[in-house]
């Protein structure tokens, strides 16, 4: 049995039921388990600030949120512990290029998101679900917010042939897919794994007294790095390969499953 000072958790297909769009009753039970043992608490996502805020605060309140993949950390009073936005050469040319293509592109700040090109078809409606739509403005004749401070990260939406011609323009820049043509962009050097590891420093203990709970491509790194890495059942394939334990499907109780089965609840 691991000595396990911190949980993080992945949200979309992990802790947010699609089903039910909220955290189910199971799953706060066991939060609140994990808690009264000592346990930190924390949500490892590729959603922005602004949704954590508003919508995850409803359910309960983690010690940390890292957010966007790791490119931001907030602590339970939503205060800023870490930044890491895109470089402004990046943003420009990604506006560029984006706006050259007429590829969907949103910058995302702490307040919100800043769609600054590309067009707003029906199947924008899947981003709203996931939280990357929320707080938005239509910036695509101003241009201008990220002049008054750098982008955290962006989503986009890009056909697979212009994609290719795109993404070897930005070699330091981490595409994630989320779904379909969707991409989360930001610096190769954050990820979730990364966030944790800042986190475990600032209390006192190591990766490997983490266990994190994912399902899709932008949990891999945590997955892979913290000393437990739990697939949900209904997790891609990539990820349940690298898992050192595959649990049950989001809603489904797995978090509780996976934290009896290492032994950390007692």
């Amino acid at each position: 049995m691991k000595d396990i000072k911190i949980a993080a958790f992945d949200v979309d297909g992990t802790l947010f039921n699609h089903i039910t769009h909220r955290i189910e009753e199971d799953d706060l039970n066991c939060l609140n388990k994990l808690r009264e043992q000592g346990i930190k608490l924390a949500i490892a996502s590729g959603r922005p600030p602004y949704f954590v805020k508003e919508k995850l605060s409803q359910y309960f309140t983690f010690d940390y949120y890292i957010c966007l993949n790791g490119t931001y950390i907030m602590d339970h009073a939503f205060h800023e512990l870490y930044s890491e936005p895109l470089s402004k050469q990046d943003t420009e040319n990604l506006v560029q290029d984006f706006t050259h293509f007429k590829q969907y592109l949103q910058f995302q700040f702490p307040e919100k998101g800043y769609l600054y090109a590309g067009k707003l078809p029906l199947q924008n409606r899947l981003m709203i679900l996931l939280g990357r739509w929320g707080n938005f403005e239509d910036h695509r004749k101003k241009k201008t917010r990220h002049k008054q401070s750098l982008p955290l990260a962006a989503v986009s939406r890009v056909e697979p042939s212009i994609f290719k011609q795109i993404k070897p323009k930005y070699p330091h820049l981490q595409f994630d897919k989320f779904f379909g043509n969707g991409f989360d962009i930001h610096p190769k050097k954050t990820s979730k794994a990364n966030a944790i590891a800042h986190i475990c420093e600032h209390i006192g203990c190591t990766m490997e007294q983490a266990i994190a709970f994912g399902d899709n491509y932008n949990d891999l790194s945590m997955i892979e790095t913290c000393g437990i890495g739990v697939a949900m059942g209904n997790a891609v394939d990539e990820v349940k390969a690298k898992a050192d334990f595959v649990t049950k499907p989001c809603g489904k109780n797995g978090i509780y499953e996976a934290c009896k089965h290492f032994e950390i609840l007692k």
